[in-house]
């Protein structure tokens, strides 16, 4: 099976919250209005992605957002080493999370996913059509780079793919959106965008022999 590098990860979704549950996440992170911001969590263990979380409160609801991308290879400055001890990792993370949000309630889950293929790796056909005359009417020796495609009824609630060839890094950007539901796997190890990336590279490229 093909298996990409570790996608960077976006995870927003709306729910509802009691009062009490919002004053107890303001004990953990810093509020900015109605924004509540929880700050960086260093990595722990085989995933190397750090984890960055936050909510706002719009009427009667709460919308989350949930960074998931790979740190800087430099330390870490000592606020964010101190905000991943606040809230005890990951795994603090996931259960903090679990204590305040039903995901049995939550509908729509919107997803981000990026990553990156080598070139040295892979191959694609995705850019071996020729695009309309009027590109080579301009410059003949014109190459396609970029491809996009929007989705009405693809599987694992993939709506757009776009795939961008970075000759210049000889690698492959690969961005997803797309509908999934949440579980509390998700404060951890993002699986569902973990499956769609494997399944993206499975479909769309080949190994090189």
């Amino acid at each position: 099976m093909a298996q990409p590098q570790a996608p960077d990860v976006q995870v927003r979704w709306t729910c509802d919250m009691a009062d009490a549950d919002w004053e107890r996440l303001q004990e953990s992170g810093k509020i900015r209005g109605r924004t509540l911001d929880l700050g960086t969590i260093l990595p722990e263990g085989d995933d190397p992605r750090a984890v960055h979380a936050g909510a706002r409160q719009t009427g009667g609801h709460f919308d989350w957002h949930v960074q998931y991308f790979t740190p800087p290879q430099s330390p870490p400055p000592d606020y964010v080493k101190q905000t991943s001890e606040r809230l005890k990792g990951p795994v603090g993370f996931a259960a903090l999370l679990e204590s305040v949000t039903s995901f049995a309630a939550v509908g729509r889950v919107d997803f981000k996913i990026s990553f990156r293929v080598s070139v040295d790796d892979y191959i694609t056909v995705l850019f071996q059509e020729r695009g309309p005359s009027i590109i080579y009417d301009f410059s003949p020796d014109a190459l396609i780079e970029q491809v996009g495609y929007r989705f009405i009824s693809a599987p694992l609630g993939i709506q757009e793919i776009a795939v961008i060839y970075q000759h210049n890094l000889k690698e492959y950007a690969v961005e997803v959106i797309a509908l999934g539901t949440i579980s509390l796997a998700i404060a951890r190890s993002v699986p569902f965008a973990a499956t769609i990336a494997v399944q993206v590279v499975e479909r769309f490229f080949s190994k090189r022999i």
